[in-house]
């Protein structure tokens, strides 16, 4: 909410406020991205929707764990599941039902390649989380 002059409120505070969010927001990062584990990077595939399976030495084997495994032998799973996810949608301009079958059907982005960063993927905010809200 941007600060309105109605409100009797200190633009001093409210910066101050806005410096300590920020400090929480970095430690609770840090918190995180030490404490990730393959376990929650499987849940959150799943949560996104990946839940199909692909046949892997004779057993089914669910894609959730293809992803975090090709993530992990890349080297590039302390950045997130995620991270990798929507660079993939982005790439592919799929949605995560079809982004799934690319990837039973063989076509995957490991994390051996560049991510495309958000400020550089030519999406602005606003198109980018109306992307988000579709997965």
């Amino acid at each position: 909410m941007p600060y309105s002059h109605d409100l009797p409120l200190s633009r001093r505070k409210i910066a101050r406020c806005r410096e300590i969010a920020q400090v929480i927001g970095e430690e609770v990062a840090e918190i995180v991205h030490a404490h990730s584990t393959v376990g929650t990077e499987r849940a959150v595939l799943r949560l996104l929707g990946f839940n199909g399976a692909l046949e892997k030495k004779g057993l089914i084997y669910p894609v959730s764990n293809y992803i975090v495994d090709q993530l992990t032998a890349a080297d590039r799973l302390q950045e997130g599941a995620l991270y990798w996810i929507v660079n993939a949608l982005i790439e592919t301009g799929a949605d995560v039902p079809s982004l799934e079958k690319k990837i039973l059907g063989g076509i995957w982005m490991s994390g051996r390649q560049s991510p495309i960063p958000i400020t550089w993927c030519g999406c602005n905010r606003f198109a980018l989380l109306n992307r988000a809200s579709k997965i």
